[in-house]
């Protein structure tokens, strides 16, 4: 069976010197499949008055299209603030991730100080992609966090998020996914178990 996408690792050195993009994607194009998914850099919260270089974007999609003129996209962008990001010296503590040795890591995925500037960099990405020739071409906007799978830097060395913004947004999340400390129980197979613990 075909796979549906082709996957193509660009976030490694050297990706499009290194021959490999070629022989992977001629490979792709000659067994029938033009669908690729790639990590895709964007410039993200650009200091103000910086403009956005969108050439420096366009060179991942190009790759691709000049190897197989029927190359289709789903684009795996990463979300979140970037060290260009003016706002890292206003977060508070509570903001930034907690792993449970008591180190801090960088901001948050439960923050809005995550929120708010991958937001707006998505609204901008896909407003300035959808306008152009690629349009046509992105089937799709796949959003991951920092890390592109959703999860915090260091994730797999040190653990998960134990930060008071993460805590919040697990107690919402179980709130709307269990309506009464009973359900909680039921479904946890813990007698003593509440929503607000």
């Amino acid at each position: 069976t075909l796979p549906f996408a082709f996957f193509y690792n660009s976030d490694i050195r050297d990706w499009r010197e290194s021959g490999h993009l070629q022989a992977q994607v001629d490979l792709a194009r000659r067994t029938g499949v033009h669908i690729y998914s790639m990590s895709f850099r964007t410039p993200r919260t650009q200091p103000a008055g910086i403009e956005t270089n969108w050439a420096w974007c366009d060179q991942y999609i190009d790759a691709f299209i000049e190897l197989d003129p029927k190359a289709v996209f789903l684009l795996r962008i990463y979300a979140g603030p970037n060290w260009s990001w003016n706002v890292w010296k206003d977060i508070k503590p509570d903001h930034l991730v907690l792993y449970a040795d008591g180190s801090r890591g960088r901001v948050s995925i439960a923050s809005p100080y995550f929120h708010k500037p991958t937001d707006e960099d998505l609204a901008r990405i896909v407003r300035h992609y959808e306008a152009s020739p690629y349009g046509e071409r992105i089937l799709a906007y796949e959003v991951g966090g920092p890390n592109i799978e959703m999860f915090h830097d260091l994730y797999r060395v040190k653990g998960p998020d134990y930060s008071p913004m993460n805590q919040a947004c697990f107690r919402k999340w179980l709130a709307g996914k269990y309506d009464s400390d009973q359900a909680l129980r039921t479904a946890w197979g813990d007698p003593e178990e509440t929503l607000a613990a």
